[in-house]
């Protein structure tokens, strides 16, 4: 028998062997900055990648919806539609109006048809024959998760407050005040010092 041929015959029986291959879900969530004032935005980044194994003949995204939380009581659906490709990425900027700590999360349901070879067969040892079809099965994932910031591996989101411009004012006046009281106390103690 020809080397190439045999060769060739291995690796198909090697292919035909394996079992029906299984794609899966896969979801990076990042947030960044993870520290802000209030009325700055954070980004919150969702992407989701479809993954095949070795003996998947293919699979894509027929549909479903994440909803992403701010942790603050605001929340963004987005559609995963329409149908086909193996990634979507939807990117919200939350503006936070108050100030705290806050814990970004998602949750959601995606689904996805995954092609494969279904083999066949009927008898067994050399009167063994064995048919392949292609065969389709969907699938649901459920999601859910939390967001965080990848180069300091946080997930939650601090908001500082910052000063109303009245509070700034009065801390003005406050100062000129010190300044007063302190620039009167040098002068009354060099009016005694001469006296």
């Amino acid at each position: 028998m020809n080397k190439g041929v045999g060769a060739l015959l291995t690796s198909l029986a090697f292919f035909l062997s394996m079992p029906s291959a299984s794609a899966g879900v896969v979801v990076l969530a990042t947030l960044a900055p993870e520290s802000i004032s209030v009325g700055e935005t954070v980004e919150l980044d969702f992407k989701l990648t479809l993954f095949s194994d070795p003996g998947d003949f293919g699979a894509f995204l027929k549909g479903g919806a994440v909803t992403l939380f701010s942790g603050d009581g605001q929340q963004k659906t987005f559609s995963i539609a329409p149908p086909g490709g193996d990634s979507r990425e939807f990117i919200w900027d939350v503006t936070y109006s108050t100030a705290g700590n806050f814990i970004p999360s998602y949750k959601g349901e995606v689904t996805y048809r995954e092609f494969y070879l279904d083999k066949d067969c009927d008898g067994w040892g050399y009167h063994q024959r064995c048919s392949y079809e292609l065969e389709h099965k969907d699938k649901a994932v459920h999601l859910k998760g939390l967001f965080s910031d990848p180069e300091v591996h946080e997930n939650e989101v601090t908001v500082a407050a910052a000063p109303e411009l009245s509070t700034w004012a009065m801390m003005l006046i406050g100062f000129a005040g010190l300044g007063l009281v302190a620039y009167r106390r040098a002068r009354t103690r060099a009016v005694t010092a001469l006296a």
